[in-house]
């Protein structure tokens, strides 16, 4: 769906990026009234007949749905969301399969800077060798990494009204400025910034440790290779997960991990009781949803792409283990709309019915008391 560069706005009218936008979204969502007044009121403020840029992006991330803000940066990324499988795309080992598989295009030169973004984000915030970076890169994408990409969806729709906010916690832009002018949400950073962190020792984790040089390493026995001769975890028990309690997310985990940025945030999760009542959230609610679908080989639920139709995947035939998880960015009359493996997919509301398998969660960050029913 979204294989445009961020070219293709360049000249546009405010008016015109909006058509470009419900023509985008539409019909699986229609464009909200905010949108169209925001949009006409930013023209009074002398910001149309321009290039898309960092005021105009600004006013999206304000004032768009998280669909939204996901979709227009899956125009310049050909991600929506955060791909729990990022880090493997963008590694060597995923430059080599890009360039050698049959009917696969060169790697671009997107996936060459980001490759060199990311190596230098990890050598220099986490203190790795460039031979340990490396296996960060394959090790994440584990069984469990939806947990970590669930939260990291959470953050980046948590933080879209304040990037300046998600800076100064986090440390990194909120989105990445690549030399073709596109503009890429910081997923991998984010991605990678969860996983080391809640699996270092210090933090509970079983995975990295610190040596006597006080630069960080990786257990070696927690570590085995895969057919492609890449670095993958020997078993799940090495790492933390996120999704692991009643609630559908650990609380205290998010919750330690986020205070580690700033004392000043706190985080809040409760289990939503109904598909009713997780589309009156959506709707009615400045919330964060996710979706809990639990491995059910006699009632498979379905995660089916809304560009193509084709079915991502189901709960019966997966490699995902026992669960999946997936931030709710909508909703239509059939399913919800979620983030899965970086793709817009709808789950039909009869699949996760007739499963009896699944969770709605909510969550929040910066809210200490119980929060309210609907």
């Amino acid at each position: 769906m979204f294989q445009g560069r961020l070219s293709e706005f360049y000249g546009m009218t405010m008016d015109q990026i909006k058509d470009k936008m419900y023509n985008i979204l539409h019909p699986e969502i229609l464009a909200t009234q905010k949108m169209n007044e925001v949009l006409n009121n930013s023209e009074k403020d002398g910001i149309s007949n321009t290039e898309i840029n960092d005021d105009v992006i600004q006013i999206i991330l304000k004032e768009y749905t998280t669909d939204e803000i996901f979709t227009f940066f899956s125009q310049m990324s050909g991600t929506y969301g955060v791909d729990q499988g990022c880090l493997t795309d963008i590694s060597l080992f995923g430059h080599k399969l890009v360039n050698t598989k049959a009917g696969k295009k060169k790697a671009s030169l997107a996936y060459d800077e980001r490759y060199k973004m990311v190596t230098q984000f990890i050598q220099t915030k986490y203190g790795f060798s460039p031979k340990d970076s490396e296996k960060i890169f394959t090790i994440v994408d584990s069984v469990g990494a939806c947990s970590y990409a669930n939260l990291a969806n959470i953050i980046f729709a948590e933080y879209k009204n304040d990037t300046d906010a998600f800076y100064e916690d986090f440390g990194f832009p909120y989105y990445q400025e690549l030399s073709n002018g596109n503009r890429v949400m910081s997923d991998a950073e984010l991605l990678v910034d969860i996983f080391i962190w809640t699996n270092m020792e210090k933090n509970g984790g079983n995975l990295i440790y610190t040596n006597k040089n006080g630069k960080n390493k990786i257990h070696d026995e927690a570590l085995t290779t895969d057919s492609w001769n890449q670095a993958e975890l020997a078993s799940g028990d090495y790492q933390q997960y996120y999704s692991s309690t009643s609630k559908g997310i650990d609380e205290n985990l998010v919750d330690n991990y986020l205070k580690s940025k700033s004392e000043n945030l706190d985080f809040s999760t409760e289990k939503i009781t109904s598909i009713d009542k997780a589309k009156k959230w959506l709707k009615n609610k400045d919330s964060e949803l996710s979706l809990h679908i639990n491995r059910n080989e006699n009632a498979a639920v379905r995660y089916i792409d809304i560009e193509t139709n084709e079915i991502i995947v189901t709960t019966d035939n997966w490699d995902e283990g026992g669960s999946h998880v997936v931030p709710i960015t909508g909703f239509t009359d059939n399913g919800f709309i979620v983030s899965s493996w970086g793709k817009r997919c709808l789950v039909p509301f009869e699949d996760i019915i007739n499963s009896g398998e699944y969770r709605i969660s909510r969550s929040d960050i910066n809210i200490n008391t119980k929060l309210d029913e609907i």
